[in-house]
Parts: C-alpha cells; structure tokens; sequence
C-alpha cells in the first residue's frame, strides 16, 4: 500500500499471531495494538477511509478446535462488529475480506480433488470451528453488502507466503490432576489464579507448549 502511494494506513493489530517487527517504520503508518472488537478502538474510527483491509483470524483449526469461543472473539465477532461500524462509511470504496479454502474445500484424504470457486456450502464441509467461522465471515460480507451497500469483496486464500508471513502458530496444554501439580510444586491445591484453567474433570489444563513459526524480514 505504501508502495502504491498509500497517504496514511491504519493498522489494528492485536498480535495474537503477527509479530509487531513486521510493521513498516513509516511516519504514514499508525498502529494500534488491540483487537478491533475493542469498542473504544471501533468508536475511534472515522469516515475518512478509503479501503479496509479485513485479516483478522484465530490461526489454525487446531486452536479453533481446542478453543471454540476465542475462534468466535477473532474470527466471527471481529467480523460482525467492524462491520456494523463501517456500514455508515460512504467514502469506502473497497472492503477485502480475508476468507479460507478451507470453509468450502471438501475434505480429501489419499488423492486431491479440486473444489469449484462457488456460493455453494455444504454443511460437511466445515469441520472446525476456525473453517465455520470464516465461512459466516462470507455470509456477514454478502450480507452488509446487499442490505447497507457495503462494497465488500471476498479473497479466500489457500496457500499464501510472503515476507514476515506468520506459517504457524498454537497452543497445547499439560494436563495435570490436583496430585501431579501436589507432587510437581509441593503447594496442596491450586492457587485462584489457575483455577480458571481447571477442567469439569479436575485436572489442569497448563498452556506451556506452544509455537509460532514465522519469516522476518525476510529471513
């Protein structure tokens, strides 16, 4: 964009899978570190946009799947709600969704079959959360573009790499009952602040594992 001659760009970005070195260090650029569900940062945008650049995800099925609800915080939600505060924008000359392969591609497993680019979904198809999301993401562009006249369009990206790309990233927890963590930390139960974490099951889920596999500048 900068590039292209961009005047000012605005970034949101609560980094959840970015890496703030990756920001442009231009006095044209803005960034702001948070999630564009924030009210306070949606109730700061104004009108004087031209384009939106709409990339907010939850990455990877396998967090969607351990973690349905914040799938639904960064993936839906931010979808709906920058949405509704946009809708009212009459500068906007182009909204680009950041969509998935994933949300429409069957699922095949020894030989690949191609999947036609189409409004049709089946419901089979989307077999996490993360690919469920993005999907209703498509339905929310469609929609704020039919019914507010929106000027959103649609990018579902497959494979996609670049300079400063995030590959990959995720969490798992130890899981461990109240007699490992006893055994492990000598303490007798577990503290308040980890009793959030504590399954229906009584065992704790620990978050200590986890990875992000990104390029920086380049390298």
């Amino acid at each position: 964009l900068l590039e292209q001659g961009a005047g000012h760009v605005h970034i949101i970005d609560n980094l959840l899978s970015a890496v703030k070195e990756n920001v442009p260090d231009d006095p044209r650029v803005r960034f702001t570190e948070a999630s564009i569900t924030d009210d306070n940062v949606l109730s700061s945008l104004r009108g004087e946009v031209d384009y939106v650049f709409h990339l907010c995800t939850y990455h990877g099925n396998q967090s969607s799947i351990h973690d349905p609800l914040a799938d639904h915080e960064n993936n839906t939600l931010t979808t709906l709600k920058l949405y509704e505060t946009i809708k009212g924008f009459g500068r906007i000359k182009k909204v680009v969704y950041s969509g998935a392969g994933s949300a429409v591609a069957e699922k095949t497993f020894g030989e690949a079959s191609a999947t036609e680019e189409t409004d049709v979904v089946s419901l089979h198809h989307n077999d996490s959360p993360y690919s469920m999301s993005k999907i209703f993401g498509e339905f929310y562009s469609l929609y704020y573009h039919k019914r507010h006249a929106l000027p959103t369009v649609r990018a579902r990206f497959q494979n996609v790499y670049g300079p400063g790309e995030v590959l990959g990233a995720g969490r798992w927890a130890t899981r461990l009952t109240l007699e490992q963590f006893k055994r492990t930390t000598g303490v007798a139960a577990f503290p308040e602040y980890l009793k959030t974490e504590v399954g229906p099951d009584g065992m704790l889920n620990e978050f200590a594992n986890g990875e992000v596999n990104y390029t920086l500048r380049g390298i």
